[in-house]
């Protein structure tokens, strides 16, 4: 099964978090700038992680963790435009405004 993974600026290879949407769309992210943005995202991320899994060859690069939301991608991508330095998002509807308000509530 292919992996969905978010437009950018949410697809960089240098990311250090993964946020899944609830919808299974994967947010590559930047820890510093969520905590930056939101207290709660910071409390969150500073919660110790357990290591990631040893892989057989020392070379190769381990995956960033994921963090499961119960957001959707699009309240997810519009919260995040919010929090990243990139133009704020459209928000065309009602749905969408709502989900974002929630969504920012929330953290």
């Amino acid at each position: 099964m292919t992996r969905r993974t978010a437009e950018a600026p949410f697809d960089g290879p240098n990311a250090d978090l993964v946020l899944r949407s609830s919808d299974d769309v994967f947010f590559r992210v930047q820890r510093a700038i969520l905590a930056e943005a939101s207290p709660i995202f910071e409390d969150m991320l500073s919660i110790p992680q357990p290591p990631p899994p040893r892989t057989p060859d020392a070379a190769s690069p381990t995956e960033p963790p994921v963090v499961d939301l119960t957001e959707t991608s699009r309240a997810l991508d519009h919260l995040l435009r919010f929090c990243y330095p990139v133009d704020n998002p459209d928000l065309p509807t009602a749905e969408d405004v709502f989900g974002v308000l929630e969504a920012a509530k929330k953290y």
